[in-house]
């Protein structure tokens, strides 16, 4: 299951798209699933999920993992046009 999708990998449970967090002494909206820290790939709904996938996503976790570095310039760029 990828980011896009917009369910938890693991329990399918549907992104609310974003949602206000407090972090030191500011609110910022994030995307409502959390990412793999490794490949930003898949998302979950809570940690709990994220332990529980684990076992299945390891396996493809390295080559997307490969995947998100080399496309990560691309990303970039464009971020940067979007604030111009």
């Amino acid at each position: 299951t990828s980011m896009s999708s917009g369910v938890c990998a693991w329990c399918s449970k549907s992104s609310a798209g974003t949602e206000e967090i407090f972090t030191k002494d500011k609110w910022l909206n994030r995307d409502a699933l959390l990412k793999c820290s490794a490949c930003h790939s898949v998302g979950y709904c809570s940690r709990l999920c994220q332990k529980r996938h684990w076992t299945l996503h390891k396996k493809d976790c390295a080559r997307l993992k490969t995947q998100w570095v080399a496309t990560q310039a691309e990303r970039e760029a464009n971020a940067a046009r979007q604030r111009a």
